[in-house]
C-alpha cells in the first residue's frame, strides 16, 4: 500500500498527522489495529477530510468489507456515502473527542458503544501541554535528532527556552533514546525552569543515564509546556576521533514526498552515505526509497529500515552528476548526509522540494518594487585559508530554467565582484568555484537582465574547503527579502506575525571543548534600509540572566565575523553561557561553526544560526 499521509492541509502541519506518528503511540497503533481487524464490514466516518492520513497509519482501505462515510455531501469521494445513512453497527470516527460520537450512537438502529473514536491513540496525560484540546499544535512540539556516543564520538545538542518568551512557565524537555534499530533504550527529562534558559543535552549524560557505553540511533525530544512556537528548534554538534567535525540543526517533522540538493561522489577518492531517519512505526521495504539523478538512472534502497530505524546508504558515483533527488515518498524525516573524504567527514542535510510551486507570473512586473528581491547569502570565509564552492540546488521543478546572479561584498558592503551564473545543461547544475578578493558574503539573486522564471524557492549548498588540512564543511539554505517596507506574498519573513520581519532575535549556543565558536553575521538588503545595524550581542548565562553587552555596527550589504572570545572576557566564557543577536531595526542572517587544531590537523564546521 502507499504510504501518504497528509503531512499538510491547507498550507499549514496536519496535526493529526504528528498524533498518529509520534513515536510513543506505536503500541497503541498496534493494539487498535489489531482492534479493528476483528470487525466485517467496518463503516469508517470522516467528518474532516483525514481518510488518507488515518489509512496511512491504519491500513483502513483493506479491511474487509469496509464502507466510508462522509459529511459533506458536496465533497463525497466516488466511494464514499453520506453519513445521513449509517443506520447502526460498528462504526470508527476519525477525529478525537469528537460531540458527534454522543448522536452517532443514539440513533435510530444504533446500539451503544458500536461507534468509536480515536481516543485510544492518545499520548499520556502528562506528555499533554494542552490537556482539553488533544490535537493542539502544542502537543506535538518534538524532534527526532541524530545522536551517536562512544569510541571517540560524542554529540550535543543545545537549545533555548524560548517557549517562555510566550507565556509558558514550567515544562520539560522529554527525551527517549532509540538504538539504531528503532529499539527504546530509556529515557530522561530535561525541566525547563527559566526564561531563556540554556538547554544542553549530551551524548555523555544520555550514556550514563542508561548505563551504556556506547549507542547511536535517533533520540526523540518532546517539549511539555510550550507556547507560541510549535517548532522544536535546536543545534546538533557532533565529533569524533576519525576526523568527524559537524554542526547541523533540527529535522522538520514534516516528512516530505522528495527531498533535492543530495550531493553525489565526485571522485572515487570521495564517498557520501544518506543517514536515513525513520521517524514512523512502519517499516520502508527495501525498494521503496528511489535516488534519481539527472538524465541517469535511478537508484532504489537496497535494504529494509524498521520502524523508527536509522541506516546508511553509500550512494554511487555518476560520471558528470553533481547530485540526486531523493524520492522518499514521506517515509523519511530530512536526511543528513555525510560526506567523507581523505579520512575527514562532514555532516549536511538534504532540502524540501516543494510540489505546489510554479512560475510567479507577477515577480518581474512587481520587482521594480523589491530592489534586488529574493537574496541567498552565505558566508566567505577568510579566502587566504578556505576556498569556497556553491552549487545550485533545484527545490521545485521549474529551477533548472532559472537564469541567476551571484555577487560578492566584502565586509563593509562594497560589492567586489557580479556575475551571471551559468544555466543548468540537460538539468545539471556545475559546482561553481567562487574566488573572493577579501573576506565578506556572497550573494546569489534572479537575474533582472535575463528575468527568467522565478518560484521564490532558490536553494544552495555552500561547501567550504580548508586547503592545509584537506577538512570540509557545507551548509545549505534558501532564499528570502530582507529589508524592506514594501511587502510581496510572506515576504521579508517574519517569525510571529504578518510580514514584513525587519528584527533580528537569533541563538547562539557555546563552543564543545577543545574547539572554539565563530560566527558570521550578514546584514542583507533587498532595497535601500538603515546604513548600519545596531546589532546587540548579549552573552546570556545558562538561566538566560545578562552577563554582558556588546554592540555591533554591521554596514548595510556587509557582514561581521567574530568569536565570543574576541567580544567578552574569558571569565565569562568559563561559565555555562549562550548567545543571544538581537537587532530591533533590521533583519540580519547568520552563520556559526566550530574550529578545532589548526595547520594539518585543523577541522571546522558550519550551519546557519537558527532565530525564534
Amino acid at each position: 500500500m502507499t504510504f501518504s499521509p497528509r503531512t499538510y492541509t491547507a498550507g499549514r502541519g496536519n496535526v493529526l498527522y504528528k498524533a498518529l506518528a509520534h513515536p510513543l503511540v506505536a503500541p497503541l497503533l498496534a493494539e487498535f489495529k489489531a482492534r479493528l481487524a476483528q470487525f466485517e464490514g467496518l463503516q469508517v466516518y470522516d467528518p474532516h477530510r483525514q481518510f488518507e492520513t488515518c489509512d496511512a497509519f491504519l491500513a483502513l482501505s483493506g479491511l474487509p468489507g469496509v464502507r466510508r462515510l462522509g459529511s459533506d455531501v458536496r465533497q463525497l469521494e466516488v466511494d464514499e456515502e453520506p453519513v445521513s445513512t449509517y443506520r447502526g453497527g460498528p462504526l470508527l470516527l476519525l477525529a478525537f473527542d469528537s460531540p458527534q460520537l454522543g448522536h452517532l450512537n443514539q440513533l435510530p438502529g444504533g446500539a451503544a458503544g458500536e461507534a468509536f473514536d480515536l481516543n485510544s491513540l492518545k499520548m499520556p496525560a502528562d506528555w499533554l501541554t494542552v490537556t482539553d484540546r488533544y490535537l493542539s499544535p502544542l502537543n506535538f512540539v518534538f524532534d527526532l535528532a541524530l545522536i551517536r556516543h562512544g569510541k571517540g564520538a560524542a554529540s550535543r545538542i543545545t537549545t533555548a527556552n524560548y517557549w517562555a518568551r510566550y507565556g509558558a512557565s514550567g515544562g520539560a524537555l522529554r527525551c527517549v533514546a532509540l538504538d539504531d534499530d528503532g529499539v527504546q533504550l530509556g529515557s530522561l527529562d530535561f525541566p525547563l525552569t527559566d526564561p531563556g534558559q540554556l538547554v544542553e543535552i549530551t551524548s555523555q549524560q544520555i550514556a550514563d543515564a542508561l548505563g551504556v557505553e556506547a549507542f547511536s540511533g535517533q533520540l526523540l525530544m518532546h517539549a511539555v509546556g510550550a507556547a507560541g512556537h510549535d517548532v522544536l528548534k535546536y543545534v546538533c554538534d557532533y565529533v569524533d576521533a576519525e576526523g568527524s567535525l559537524t554542526t547541523t540543526h533540527d529535522a522538520n517533522t514534516w516528512p516530505a514526498r522528495r527531498y533535492g540538493g543530495i550531493p553525489l561522489p565526485q571522485n572515487d577518492a570521495e564517498q557520501v552515505e544518506l543517514l536515513l531517519q525513520n521517524p514512523h512505526h512502519r517499516s520502508i521495504p527495501a525498494g521503496a526509497l528511489t535516488l534519481e539523478i539527472p538524465n541517469r538512472d535511478r537508484v532504489a534502497l537496497p535494504f529494509d529500515v524498521p520502524p523508527l530505524a536509522t541506516r546508511r546508504w553509500r550512494l554511487p558515483t555518476r560520471q558528470g552528476a553533481t547530485q540526486g533527488t531523493l524520492h522518499s515518498g514521506f517515509q523519511l524525516l530530512r536526511p543528513r548526509y555525510q560526506v567523507r573524504r581523505a579520512g575527514r567527514a562532514h555532516v549536511a542535510h538534504a532540502n524540501v522540494v516543494r510540489e505546489d510551486l510554479s512560475h510567479d507570473p507577477d515577480y518581474w512586473e512587481a520587482a521594480q518594487h523589491l530592489g534586488r528581491g529574493y537574496l541567498l547569502v552565505a558566508p566567505i570565509l577568510p579566502p587566504e585559508q578556505y576556498d569556497c564552492q556553491l552549487l545550485i540546488t533545484p527545490m521545485s521543478r521549474l529551477d533548472d530554467q532559472a537564469k541567476l546572479r551571484l555577487r560578492t561584498f566584502d565586509r563593509t558592503g562594497r560589492v567586489l565582484s557580479c556575475e551571471a551564473l551559468p544555466d543548468a545543461v540537460d538539468g545539471v547544475r556545475p559546482w561553481h568555484t567562487v574566488k573572493p578578493e577579501a573576506p565578506g558574503h556572497l550573494e546569489l539573486s534572479y537575474d533582472p537582465e535575463r528575468a527568467g522564471p522565478v518560484d521564490g524557492w532558490l536553494h544552495a549548498i555552500f561547501r567550504y574547503h580548508h586547503r592545509r588540512s584537506g577538512h570540509q564543511s557545507e551548509t545549505s539554505f534558501g532564499s528570502h527579502m530582507f529589508n524592506l517596507l514594501n511587502t510581496y506574498r510572506s515576504e521579508p519573513q517574519s517569525y510571529s506575525g504578518p510580514p514584513p520581519g525587519l528584527t533580528t532575535r537569533l541563538f547562539g549556543r557555546p563552543a564543545l571543548p577543545e574547539t572554539s565558536g565563530f560566527f558570521t553575521l550578514i546584514y542583507p538588503s533587498s532595497a535601500g534600509w538603515h546604513p548600519q545595524s545596531e546589532t546587540e550581542l548579549r552573552l546570556l548565562d545558562g538561566s538566560g540572566s545578562m552577563l554582558a553587552e556588546s554592540v555591533l555596527h554591521i554596514a548595510e550589504n556587509g557582514s561581521a565575523q567574530f568569536s565570543l572570545d574576541e567580544v567578552f572576557d574569558q571569565r565569562l566564557l568559563a561559565q555555562p553561557h549562550q548567545l543571544l543577536i538581537r537587532d530591533t531595526r533590521c533583519r540580519l542572517f547568520g552563520y556559526h561553526g566550530l574550529t578545532m587544531s589548526s595547520g594539518p590537523a585543523a577541522r571546522f564546521s558550519i550551519d546557519h544560526l537558527f532565530g525564534f
